[in-house]
């Protein structure tokens, strides 16, 4: 949660969290309280800081003005990993969506919680401001665009979509019908149970997400480590 103005604006550049706002007003912020103050002898303090108090006052009003998207965690040993999980689910969502995905809900389900996952990620962790804005903005898309193919409300939650997705597919690997449909009743999603399934077991190459996918994986595997293997 973003911290107020008051609070922010009694703070030094080096006494605030990153986390506590967003990554790139951060770091204007923190530029601009890093300047030096111009010297008494030069008659110009007083206006130097009025001049630094208003930019700083309009920088908080600008970051205050940004919406972070919604992200979700991904738990400990999902996509068949313990390791980089933001990683390994760029290369789930890129191998896999590259393709046509048929008969196999299991998979789309994974590839729906890779995607929507590091939709939210790499526009809201620092470790991913490094990727180029378009690439982030093009995950943030293909994530709203596979939702509404599949049938999940554009306002649930993250964490619910992630959760719901790897679930579906670990029912559909132990061919558990009961938790299946269970599943496929939840409230994230706002079309009938025997539509979503119907979709997760054909899954067309939708071009916005395939471009999108394969842009932030190959971005991603230019600065991660070349240890990525898709199982």
């Amino acid at each position: 949660m973003r911290k107020d103005l008051g609070w922010l604006l009694g703070r030094r550049a080096g006494d605030v969290d990153p986390d506590q706002i967003s990554h790139a007003c951060y770091l204007e912020w923190k530029v601009l309280m890093s300047r030096p103050k111009r010297s008494p002898s030069s008659g110009l303090l007083g206006c130097g800081r009025h001049i630094l108090a208003v930019a700083i006052v309009l920088t908080v009003a600008a970051c205050a003005s940004e919406t972070l998207p919604d992200t979700a965690t991904m738990p400990y040993g999902a996509l068949n990993t313990n390791g980089d999980i933001d990683i390994r689910s760029l290369d789930v969502a890129a191998y896999d969506f590259a393709h046509r995905i048929k008969g196999d809900p299991a998979q789309a389900a994974e590839a729906i919680a890779a995607l929507d996952y590091m939709g939210g990620k790499l526009n809201t962790s620092p470790r991913w401001t490094i990727m180029p804005s378009l690439y982030r903005a093009q995950m943030l898309q293909a994530r709203e665009i596979m939702r509404q193919f599949v049938g999940i409300s554009p306002n649930a939650p993250a964490q619910g979509v992630v959760n719901t997705m790897l679930a579906l597919a670990q029912a559909y690997r132990a061919q558990d019908q009961n938790e299946v449909q269970r599943l496929l009743a939840s409230p994230i999603f706002d079309v009938p149970p025997a539509e979503v399934e119907a979709r997760l077991n054909d899954v067309p190459v939708i071009p916005e997400v395939n471009n999108a996918t394969q842009g932030a994986d190959a971005h991603a595997f230019g600065f991660s480590s070349p240890m990525r293997i898709i199982n």
